[in-house]
This record gives C-alpha cells, sequence and structure tokens, in this order.
C-alpha cells in the first residue's frame, strides 16, 4: 500500500504504522488476501475479467484503510495523518474507475492492451505485475500506482 500510495503521488507514509493497522482490521486482511487470490489466478489463466477486478478492488480497498471514502466513513488506518499527502491524484482514479469511458480495461486488437484515462498503460502495468510475482508488494504498488497518475496526466 505505501508503493501505492507513493506512485499516485500522495505521499510517503510509515509501512510500520501501515502493518499495524493491518493488524487489527482482520477484515482489511481478508479482503486483500481475496485481491491477491484473484490476481494470482487472473494471471494464472489469462483472465483480463479477473486482472482488472482485482487491480480495482485492491486500490478502492487501499483508499478505504489509507483515507476513508469521502462524506461517508472515516479512515481505517488512523495513523495515516490525512493532512499530509496530496490526495487529488488518488480522488481522481477513483472517480476515473467508475466511468464508462475512463475506467481500467483491457481492449486493442488481442484484448492486451490495459487502458486507463483513455491512456494505454499496459507497459508501466506489466512491470508492476512483475513485481507483484516476486511478492515485492512495494514495487507492485509503486509501478501500478504511477502508470495510473501517469495516465491522468499524460495529454491526448
Amino acid at each position: 500500500m505505501t508503493g501505492l500510495l507513493s506512485g499516485t503521488k500522495v505521499g510517503e507514509f510509515e509501512e510500520k504504522d501501515l502493518f499495524e493497522c493491518l493488524g487489527k482490521e482482520q477484515d482489511i486482511v481478508t479482503f486483500f488476501e481475496g485481491g491477491d487470490d484473484t490476481l494470482k489466478e487472473g494471471i494464472e489463466n489469462k483472465n483480463r475479467d479477473q486482472i482488472t477486478f482485482a487491480l480495482k478492488a485492491m486500490t478502492e480497498q487501499a483508499m478505504l484503510m489509507s483515507r476513508g471514502v469521502p462524506n461517508l466513513h472515516d479512515s481505517i488506518c488512523h495513523a495515516i495523518d490525512q493532512t499530509k499527502g496530496n490526495w487529488d491524484d488518488f480522488d481522481t482514479i477513483l472517480e476515473d474507475f467508475n466511468s464508462e469511458d475512463m475506467d481500467l480495461h483491457f481492449e486493442g486488437e488481442h484484448g492486451k492492451e490495459l487502458i486507463f484515462n483513455k491512456k494505454d498503460i499496459t507497459k508501466e502495468a506489466d512491470e508492476a505485475l512483475e513485481e507483484y510475482k516476486k511478492d515485492n508488494w512495494n514495487g507492485f504498488g509503486l509501478h501500478f500506482g504511477m502508470a495510473l497518475a501517469g495516465a491522468l496526466h499524460e495529454k491526448r
């Protein structure tokens, strides 16, 4: 999660604080394990729907844990100082996940191009998934977060 927050330009946070929060919230651990299982299965079976579902769900869960849902739900992890960090890109990413035009999806001639915000993020997402396959969660989050944030700022 720290990699994702860093990659989306929210900022740097103490990893030990985040792990402490995970230790207190079994529901979040269960959710992340489910996302992990779904992503592993999606990669193994080359199931694009499972891959995009898991990537989006894990990103949304990171938001719920780190920031909460504005106007609905406080952050689950109170160790994260909400006054630190730039949450604008992260907010926009989550909004775009719910937009039919901007949502994360596969397309292209063979359905192998991963698109977000109408930008091809395949190369960056592949780098993230390589880190994931090595069990490097920080690298996975960092690369995926950078791919998402980069798609927001890339000129059309």
